[in-house]
């Protein structure tokens, strides 16, 4: 019996975090998608500019396929950051829905 009040008690646990580990996964997904961003627009800066096409709007390309490219490696988890800070921050949130009743 003990072992199904544990169950019990994980899976009530689980069911009070859901939302909050929920948007702790969009978020710490959207800091990973800023952060490549930014990175990529670093690196730009020290190579040679090639421009994207001769129309007076290249730079709106390259900034969207710059954020496609983010994106992709957010999603993909190519980096791991945003896996890294939901590991890091999930434990808090699981102790504070503990801690409600």
């Amino acid at each position: 019996m003990n072992a199904l009040n544990g169950i019990s008690k994980a899976l009530e646990l689980q069911q009070k975090a859901a939302p909050e580990l929920k948007k702790l996964q969009k978020a710490t997904d959207g800091f990973e998608t800023v952060f490549v961003k930014k990175l990529l627009s670093e690196m730009r800066k020290g190579v040679k500019e090639i421009s994207f096409g001769d129309s007076t709007g290249s730079e709106v390309y390259q900034d969207l396929m710059d954020q496609a490219v983010s994106e992709s490696v957010s999603k993909g988890g190519t980096l791991g950051i945003g896996k890294l800070l939901y590991k890091q921050f999930a434990p808090q949130i699981i102790a504070q829905a503990s801690k409600q009743k």
